[in-house]
């Protein structure tokens, strides 16, 4: 994960959105811990915590760990009082935009609902083509599916292959632009 040069959330602005409002979209929403946005999260070997899951410490290497974060589940971070640092100072742009008073909390919620939905349009659509794993993350599940698909249509520009894949195709570039415009 990118280190933002934001405050991060455990010290999050007062300014607008209360800090336990920022709290509630930061530990509910979960975007960046589901592989979404990264691959993978980087961290210090001392920060390993006993109540770090094993699913997690299994996965991860002397520095990282994949993402989606075998530690969020259910939509709910099971390890935020013991997160890594790389997690306590991500700061999404749409947390910024909470900070700023530019969302509401409501707002943000509906933001993260509706990218949820998109993102499972997406994973629907590929689950159509292709078994997902559903330990990597978004890049790579689209990438193993180019490659799959190009290799059994041939070029993977070609009319046929969009034609064949429009709906993958669409249902990606909309969470793309999803996740870029409201979340990096």
């Amino acid at each position: 994960m990118k280190q933002p040069k934001k405050p991060p959330c455990h010290e999050l602005s007062r300014t607008a959105g209360t800090a336990s409002d920022q709290q509630s979209l930061c530990r509910s929403c979960g975007i960046c811990c589901q592989g979404l946005l990264f691959e993978y999260a980087e961290f210090d070997p001392a920060e390993r915590h006993p109540d770090w899951p094993d699913e997690l410490i299994a996965v991860a290497s002397e520095q990282s760990f994949p993402l989606p974060c075998r530690a969020h589940v259910a939509s709910n971070c099971s390890i935020y009082a013991t997160r890594p640092v790389v997690c306590r100072n991500y700061q999404c742009r749409l947390l910024g935009e909470l900070i700023e008073g530019i969302v509401t909390l409501d707002e943000a919620r509906r933001v993260v609902e509706r990218t949820r939905n998109i993102a499972a349009d997406f994973f629907d659509a590929l689950a159509g083509e292709m078994a997902v794993d559903s330990s990597l993350g978004l890049s790579t599940l689209f990438e193993n599916f180019r490659s799959a698909a190009g290799e059994a249509l041939g070029n993977q520009e070609s009319r046929d292959f969009q034609k064949k894949h429009k709906k993958i195709l669409l249902s990606h570039a909309r969470l793309v632009f999803e996740l870029e415009a409201r979340f990096r």
